[in-house]
């Protein structure tokens, strides 16, 4: 049951996201168009944006349905072995990096023109929009996880009942290790 998870990063977290950065890395403000006082995306550009878009929507798509079917199985934990945990973690630092590259592009282009309107710079908001939506899939997952882990900590812990009797016990045998040493 865990190739669900598996399957929504077609294998690889770390292949499937990094694949969208090198996208990502290739774009490129040089082809931009300059008119009506802003900077556009040059028409390849402007569809290599659309494919990245479209990747990340893809992937938090897979994520979501994923997420739907462990919360309706009646064995979540099935879902969650080591190397699907593995890949949630390596998924969750991708897509924190990928935001970090994210960020620093949208600054340097901010940095480097004057742009408004329906411009590059709302073009990558919708990529940075898209790769949050993608991490809060990747996060959901992983908080089913730790919750999943909590839990059979908690089932194997010894409960400790504080009663009266288990009180009067404790004092006598407090007096007794005291007076025993004195």
């Amino acid at each position: 049951m865990s190739k669900i998870i598996m399957a929504a990063f077609d294998g690889s977290a770390n292949d499937s996201i990094s694949c969208i950065i090198a996208k990502t890395m290739a774009l490129r403000l040089e082809g931009s168009e300059y008119k009506n006082n802003e900077f556009y995306l040059s028409d390849e550009n402007y569809e290599l944006v659309n494919i990245i878009i479209g990747q990340l929507d893809d992937q938090t798509q897979k994520l979501r349905e994923a997420y739907r079917e462990i919360e309706r199985s009646a064995h979540v934990e099935s879902y969650f072995d080591n190397l699907t945990i593995d890949e949630l973690f390596v998924a969750n630092s991708c897509i924190r990096e990928f935001e970090m590259i994210l960020n620093a592009k949208n600054c340097a282009m901010s940095c480097s023109f004057i742009v408004s309107g329906a411009s590059v710079i709302q073009i990558m908001k919708q990529v940075r929009m898209s790769a949050a939506k993608l991490r809060r899939a990747i996060g959901d997952l992983m908080s089913v996880e730790r919750q999943l882990r909590v839990a059979s900590m908690n089932k194997y812990e010894s409960s400790f009942e504080m009663t009266s009797d288990k009180v009067t016990k404790l004092k006598l045998a407090t007096e007794a290790a005291i007076t025993s040493h004195s």
